[in-house]
């Protein structure tokens, strides 16, 4: 009996750890990049204008939810647009830290492109960003969740991060 328990909690851990591995790969050459959510990411596209009248780069949007994290890739296609890319960074990062307690902040590299990534808190979250300037487009990737993350929820950060990638 006791090597009954033991075999069906070693097959339940071992289909635990292979579900937390199924990372949904999302690679968009329209857009020059991809990345790995840890579930299948709702998407949407804005063509460059809002209800409000207000005149917004064209782009492309990727969320995802697992557990307490919300996941985000935010595109904004600057090539046809009179937004300057270094007024939309800098806009970018303000938006970002506006009255939040800017926990870190550094300059970072991925694919020889330059970038910044950034972790904010208030008063019961973090937000956890990366800010590239790319091929003519800004890509904002953006984590949320709980103030105090898990270790294993900040392996997860971690892994969403760095498989941030440029295609062209």
């Amino acid at each position: 009996m006791r090597a009954i328990v033991v075999a069906f909690g070693l097959a339940w851990s071992i289909s635990t750890a292979s579900a937390a591995d199924q990372w949904t790969p999302v690679d968009d050459s329209q857009n020059g990049f991809g990345i790995d959510f840890p579930a299948e990411p709702a998407t949407s596209k804005s063509l460059g204008s809002n209800k409000d009248g207000h005149v917004t780069p064209p782009g492309a949007r990727y969320m995802a939810i697992d557990g307490d994290l919300a996941f985000a890739v935010i595109i904004s296609d600057l090539r046809n647009s009179p937004i300057q890319p270094e007024i939309a960074l800098d806009g970018a990062v303000s938006g970002l830290s506006g009255e939040n307690e800017v926990v870190s902040d550094a300059n970072i590299k991925i694919g020889g492109h330059d970038g910044r990534t950034m972790t904010v808190v208030d008063a019961t979250k973090s937000s956890n960003a990366q800010i590239f300037l790319a091929n003519g487009r800004l890509y904002q990737t953006l984590v949320i969740g709980p103030k105090q993350p898990t270790p294993e929820q900040k392996t997860e950060i971690e892994r969403f991060n760095k498989s941030l990638r440029f295609s062209n």
